[in-house]
Parts: C-alpha cells; structure tokens; sequence
C-alpha cells in the first residue's frame, strides 16, 4: 500500500533537484551528460552519461558529490565550459550545510573532483545562511566561456565570483555587489536565480534582475508582521563596488484597484515611471507594498524576458502565502517592467479587454 494512504504518513522528499543536460568533452570524446542533485532530498550532486539515452544503467554513472559544506535545496546547476578548458558544474551550496555560510561549488564534470569552492565568509549557526542558484555569464567578452558567476543569498547579498582565470586554483574571489534590504534596513533574503541580460540603453552594462522572499522555512507562512520584500534591477560594470538600496533608483507601486480585466474582476496595478537622474544611480528597485500594506508578498522563481532576443522589458512574478491549510498560497501578481528604469512602459503590455489586441482600449481608466 503507498504510503501516501497512510493515515500517519509525515511528509518526505526524494531526488527532488531539476536535473541539467550539457554536452561536454571528457577523455577527448563528446558526451552527452546529466547532472542532478537531492534538491531536499539529500545533500549530494551527481552525474550521469546519457548520451545513448535509451542505454543507461548504473555503469554510466559518472560520479557523486558530496561536501560538509554542501546543504540541501542544491538547484539549478550550471554545467558549462570553463576558461581552463574543461566544463564543470557549477552550483550554490544550498542550506544547512555543517558551516552555514554561503559558498559557491565548481566540481569537474569528467570526474567530479572539486575544483574550486569559493567561500564568502557570511552565516554561521546564530546568522545561517546559503547560496541559492547561481547564474554564469561569458560578458564581457560575449565568447561563450563563462567569466564571472552570480548568486544571491539568504542574508540579502548578491555575490559576483570571479572565475575569468586559466587555472582553477585561482578561483577564490568572493565580491559582494550588492545589499539586499527593507526599508527599515533589514537583509532580504534571495532564494532564486538571478537573470542576466545586456543594458539596452547603456552599452557596456548587464542589469542583473531578481527579487527576494523566501518560501521553504518554517517561518516563511506566517503572516504576522511579514517582512516587504523587493524588485530589483542591479546594473553591472565590473567596479568593485557594493551598493544597496540608496544607490538605487525607487520605484513604486502608484496605484491599485480592482477591475473588470480578462473577463472578471481582478486587482490591477500601476507601476511609476521615474527616470533616472543621477548619474550614481547604480540600478532600481520597487517594494511589494501598497498603501502601507504589508501582505507578505515575495518573489520565489526567476524573472523572465517577454520581450524576446531585443530585451527591453523584464517580467516578474509574486505570490503571497495563506495561513489557509487548504489553500495553495498562490495568490500574487505578474509585473511587466521596462527593463533599463524597472518602471511602468508607455504602452499596454496585458491584453486587460481580453480582444486579442495589445493597445489604447487596454489602458485602465484610473478615475473609474
């Protein structure tokens, strides 16, 4: 009998990590490789030749990683060429590993030795605290051989890790780029991916988009006094400098009603519009609060570009928890931003009327 009919049954996770596929070179052939992890499951990573996908069995596992350092809710790994001529798979260390600090993973994908593990120093038992899934970027040089990997953590500080050398004994810099906090000055915590995408106004610029909540502690569904979480739009220039919320430009959520929108009545949103004005300003933010109400509102997956290859706008997307044991706790809202100001665009980007057409008649009447 599945133990899900068990009146007694108590809740336990499996290999619950989103695997990822690369082609790879190991021993001079190409292969075809898979790498996964225990997600909540375990605390471990390991990889699996796939390339005659209709043949695999347990002699074509590659290896299996495991560290002290190394927590549970591993996601989202990267396996990608490195500058040392190899590939690897490269992953944030997850949550409750022995050290509770925040640590980048680089494992070679032929063999699974560790080739670099990349420390920043925050969290220990009193503060834990780990990296959430890490995005790798080949800019500037746009050559397709990742030069600099980014991940946020649960203490709110978003890491650059510098991997630009040839040999990977010289990977072992930790750069905090930037400060995650509330308005009262608290860390936010980052638990998704970040997105990386060129700055279409500016050249020589990423703007690293995410946004912070999380939804996995204990903590994470109560609804007393939650914290206001964030948007943000970092713009990246390689200065080693760190920012945090003063050096951003604030925008805000300027209006909020409910309206007949795709057929029903739903709450609708205005985002401001504000442009940048000092040439300081090092990206933008907008807080998920209105009118002084806070709901609990977050961010727990990756922005997507809507836009298509010209990426002119980013689109995130909140949910909000309900103490309800029955409910799904998805209620939240879809914000579609102009990528470069993190504002409102000039122009309908929902089709509100439900005709089929994104224009004027979509704009919502804020007198009504």
């Amino acid at each position: 009998i599945s133990l899900l009919a068990d009146p007694d049954y108590e809740h336990r996770f499996f290999v619950d990590g989103t695997p990822a596929v690369n082609d790879v070179v190991i021993g001079g052939l190409w292969k075809t490789v898979l790498v996964g992890s225990m997600g909540v499951g375990g605390r471990s990573i390991f990889a699996i030749d796939v390339t005659d996908p209709d043949n695999v069995d347990a002699n074509d596992v590659l290896w299996e990683f495991t560290d002290p350092d190394l927590g549970y809710g591993v996601s989202e790994v990267q396996v990608i060429p490195m500058p040392n001529g190899g590939f690897a798979a490269v992953f944030g260390n997850g949550y409750n590993s022995d050290s509770d600090r925040a640590m980048l993973f680089i494992v070679d994908v032929a063999d699974g030795s560790l080739l670099a593990k990349i420390d920043t120093g925050v969290g220990d038992s009193t503060n834990p605290n780990g990296l959430a899934p890490v995005v790798a970027s080949s800019w500037p040089q746009l050559n397709f051989v990742p030069q600099y990997v980014y991940g946020g953590d649960l203490q709110g500080n978003l890491w650059r890790f510098d991997v630009t050398d040839d040999s990977a004994s010289n990977w072992d810099s930790a750069h905090k780029l930037f400060q995650a906090t509330d308005p009262g000055g608290d860390p936010q915590p980052i638990t998704v991916q970040p997105r990386l995408s060129l700055n279409p106004k500016r050249s020589g610029e990423l703007i690293i988009n995410f946004g912070t909540g999380s939804f996995f502690r204990n903590q994470d569904n109560s609804q007393t006094n939650p914290q206001v979480q964030t948007l943000y739009g970092i713009r990246e220039t390689l200065k080693n400098t760190s920012y945090d919320r003063g050096d951003l430009l604030q925008q805000e959520i300027a209006w909020q009603d409910e309206v007949i929108a795709l057929g029903a009545v739903r709450t609708v949103r205005r985002i401001s519009d504000h442009k940048y004005s000092k040439p300081e300003e090092s990206g933008y933010f907008l807080d998920l609060i209105y009118g002084g109400n806070q709901v609990g509102e977050r961010v727990i997956s990756r922005v997507t570009f809507p836009s298509g290859n010209r990426r002119e706008r980013v689109r995130f997307s909140t949910m909000t928890p309900s103490e309800d044991p029955c409910s799904s706790g998805r209620l939240g809202f879809i914000f579609d931003l102009d990528l470069f100001t993190g504002g409102g665009t000039d122009f309908s980007v929902f089709d509100i009327n439900d005709d089929g057409f994104f224009n004027f008649d979509d704009l919502v009447d804020l007198n009504m």
